[in-house]
C-alpha cells in the first residue's frame, strides 16, 4: 500500500494527524524549555504534559507516513501503547503542574490519588494488553480509526475531561485579574481550552464522515495549541500585537 492508495478521508486523516502532532509537540517542548530559564517546575510538567496530550493522534500519524513509504502500520498492540497507554503518565504531568498553579488546597492528597489512579490504570492496561487486547482494549476498524472498548474510553476521556476543567479553571482565575498581561493570558487559554474541547469532541464525532469536517476539526485543535504556548509564555510578538506595547 502506497500513498495512491489512500482515500481522500484517509490521506486527510493521516496528513491532518501529523500536523496535530507536530504543532502540539512543538508549543508543548517550547512551554518545557522555559523551566531551564525560569526553573519554574510548573513550565516542565504543564509543557511535557501537554506535548503527551495528543498522544491518540500519534499512531495515525505514524501510520500514515509508514503507508506513503510502502511499510507495515503499527501493530494493534503498539498502537494502544502509545494511543491509550501514555494517557495516566501524561495526565500525572498535568496535576502536577496544574495544582501548583492553582495553589490548590492539600495538594499532595490530590498527588497522591493520581500516582495511584496511574499506576492501577497502568497495570490493568497491560494487563488487558496480554490477555486479550482486541476483546478488553481496541482493535482496528481502518488503518485510521480504532474501535475503543470501555476501558480505554475511560482512560482517554477521564485524561481529557481533568485536563480541560482544571485548564478552564486556571484561565478564569488569569481572565479575572486585574493586570493587562495577566488578564491577556487569560483569554488566550480560554480561548485554547475551548477549542480543543470543541475540536476534540467534533473529531471523535465526525472525523469519519466529510473531508472537510476533518480538516476543520484537526486545525482547531492545532491553533488551540498555538493559543496555549501564547496564553503561557506570552511572547513579546503577543503583547505587541494585543497591548500595543513597542
Amino acid at each position: 500500500m502506497g500513498i495512491l492508495d489512500f482515500t481522500a478521508i484517509e490521506f486527510l486523516q493521516g496528513f491532518f494527524s501529523f500536523i496535530i502532532v507536530f504543532i502540539t509537540f512543538l508549543t508543548g517542548i517550547l512551554i518545557a524549555l522555559k523551566y531551564f530559564k525560569t526553573r519554574k517546575l510548573t513550565f516542565l510538567t504543564i509543557g511535557l504534559a501537554w506535548s503527551g496530550i495528543i498522544a491518540g493522534w500519534i499512531p495515525d500519524s505514524v501510520n500514515f507516513f509508514l503507508i506513503i513509504f510502502n511499510q507495515p502500520i503499527l501493530s494493534l498492540t503498539l498502537y494502544l501503547v502509545i494511543a491509550v497507554g501514555l494517557y495516566p503518565p501524561v495526565l500525572l504531568l498535568w496535576v502536577i503542574g496544574i495544582t501548583e498553579l492553582l495553589k490548590v488546597n492539600k495538594r499532595k492528597i490530590y498527588l497522591i490519588l493520581f500516582l495511584l489512579y496511574s499506576i492501577i490504570t497502568e497495570i490493568f492496561f497491560f494487563l488487558f494488553l496480554i490477555i486479550d487486547e482486541k476483546g478488553l482494549l481496541g482493535n482496528y476498524i481502518s488503518t485510521f480509526i480504532i474501535d475503543f472498548e470501555i476501558f480505554s474510553i475511560f482512560i482517554l476521556f477521564f485524561s481529557l475531561i481533568v485536563i480541560i476543567l482544571s485548564g478552564l479553571k486556571f484561565s478564569l482565575a488569569a481572565y479575572n485579574s486585574s493586570e493587562a498581561e495577566v488578564k491577556l493570558k487569560g483569554k488566550l487559554l480560554l480561548f485554547a481550552f475551548i477549542s480543543v474541547s470543541i475540536g476534540v469532541v467534533l473529531d471523535l464525532l465526525l472525523v469519519s464522515l466529510s473531508p472537510v469536517l476533518i480538516v476543520i476539526t484537526r486545525l482547531i485543535i492545532a491553533i488551540s495549541s498555538i493559543a496555549l504556548y501564547c496564553g503561557f509564555i506570552l511572547p513579546k510578538w503577543v503583547k505587541i500585537l494585543f497591548l500595543k506595547q513597542k
